[in-house]
């Protein structure tokens, strides 16, 4: 299994974290959040469908999945 880390705040997206086989270190970046102020939602999907199309190449055989987490409120437009 692989876990990759993507924090979106102001108004861009971040890898905070590529695909790696820690669950350790994402962890501990997850813990390293701040949350707050603007969420732009969909330059956090973007930055995860260009890091999925990445790792398409380098690990076929592993299915992808994303879990979102969000304060719920996509308040940055496209």
């Amino acid at each position: 299994d692989r876990v990759g880390l993507i924090v979106f705040n102001k108004n861009d997206a971040n890898l905070v974290l590529p695909p790696t086989n820690s669950p350790q270190l994402a962890k501990k970046k997850l813990a390293d959040i701040a949350v707050g102020g603007k969420t732009p939602l969909s330059a956090g999907l973007m930055l995860a469908f260009e890091v999925f199309r990445q790792e398409s190449y380098t690990h076929p055989d592993v299915q992808q999945m994303m879990i979102l987490l969000t304060d719920g409120a996509g308040n940055v437009s496209l």
